[in-house]
């Protein structure tokens, strides 16, 4: 018989799960998060007893320690945006104001919510929950529903929901259940077991900082501190070691890319484009070209319209995509750059401005007016050439 391989097989689940909104894929009733910029996109889950691997495009994006609990988020601060766009005019005092006009239990429902999370943002989805079940039963039911359920320590929408459908919102508020005193330990002086030598973490974590391993510091920190470090095999140590360092990397990359292309509106992104203003933009073209083939095909992108439609704006959020897609990025106003370009001349700048304008992959040329639309609406075309986005300023 052929010797056993040197590593035991191991039992894994593939699932595909759309990434959410918030930068999240649904695993097993347990929300983790992948990169801010495939949002919208479907990736492959591997779901092993003890970690989760999460690919697109055949590149693993994401892994994390698999939750035992099936509920909450697992978070990498290097997915989140520097914003969190899909709720650009909510704040968590705008939610706990809302739940306050439906009454004060609401109120202290919806703030625990939030504050009981790492951060906020991921109670958003359950807050706004709570505030839609007001029209279809009421604010006196939603209130005591939400009553009963602090009550019972029960913070979820989910408990809520129950609530009010068994109807025991209706039914007179209990004091919750005593927890039962626990049988008081023996006397006897505890016994101790001698722990096994450990080499000292200290000395290897100040050599990954040397290194400029940042990731992989802070990832060893968190994993180090779960009950369950000693689980994962040395494979699933590294992985996650190192899916923390590249995250943490393209991270910072894409910030370096942003400071670099000196954007007008810095902020500006394509999930924030509202399709529902009368301006003509068509959502299907729009997000076709946020998948950037027209950068890899070297083609141009021309934003024409009416003053005060967003052409600049729009400019900006595809020049934060192509960051976003590792392309360097540049934006310029014309009349500026033409002033630039005749000084440099005199000054001998000119051969370093050139090569400053051929290294950007992405050119932001900022027009004078051009010939303006007959209707309130902003369209987009491209054409063949060098990369480039050509806009009216608004």
């Amino acid at each position: 018989m052929k010797p056993l391989p040197a590593a035991p097989f191991e039992y894994a689940e593939w699932k595909s799960a759309k990434v959410h909104p918030d930068y999240h894929v649904e695993v097993d009733k347990t929300f983790y998060s992948v990169p801010h910029r495939l949002i919208g996109r479907t990736v492959e889950v591997r779901l092993t007893h003890r970690v989760v691997e999460i690919f697109h495009d055949h590149q693993r994006v994401a892994s994390h320690v698999r939750r035992s609990q099936r509920s909450g988020h697992v978070t990498v601060n290097e997915h989140m945006p520097k914003a969190h766009q899909r709720y650009a005019n909510t704040t968590p005092a705008s939610l706990i104001s809302r739940a306050a006009r439906i009454g004060p239990n609401a109120a202290i429902l919806v703030e625990r919510m939030m504050r009981d999370r790492p951060h906020p943002e991921q109670g958003y989805r359950s807050a706004m929950g709570i505030l839609s079940l007001a029209p279809r039963y009421g604010p006196e039911r939603l209130d005591a529903a939400c009553e009963r359920a602090l009550l019972i320590n029960a913070i979820a929408y989910s408990s809520v929901t129950a609530i009010l459908k068994a109807g025991l919102d209706r039914a007179s508020s209990a004091e919750p259940a005593k927890p039962t005193p626990q049988t008081p330990t023996s006397a006897a002086p505890p016994i101790t077991v001698k722990e096994k030598e450990r080499m000292l973490t200290n000395p290897t974590l100040d050599q990954m900082q040397a290194l400029g391993l940042a990731g992989m510091a802070a990832a060893w920190r968190e994993l180090a501190e779960r009950n369950n470090a000693n689980e994962l095999s040395r494979d699933e140590w590294l992985g996650l070691m190192l899916d923390r360092e590249v995250a943490m990397r393209a991270d910072k990359r894409v910030r370096n890319r942003l400071a670099s292309a000196r954007l007008r509106f810095p902020e500006a992104c394509i999930e924030d484009i509202d399709f529902a203003a009368p301006r003509g933009l068509d959502r299907r073209s729009t997000m076709a070209l946020a998948q950037g083939k027209w950068l890899k095909t070297r083609e141009n992108l021309i934003v024409t319209g009416q003053t005060g439609t967003g052409k600049s704006w729009l400019a900006c959020a595809f020049g934060r995509q192509a960051a976003r897609l590792d392309h360097s990025v540049l934006y310029v106003r014309v009349p500026r750059l033409f002033e630039d370009l005749a000084l440099a001349r005199l000054d001998g700048r000119f051969p370093r401005l050139i090569d400053k304008l051929t290294r950007a992959q992405l050119l932001i040329l900022m027009t004078s007016e051009l010939t303006a639309s007959p209707t309130n609406s902003a369209s987009i075309c491209s054409k063949s050439s060098r990369n480039a986005i050509a806009a009216n300023p608004p």
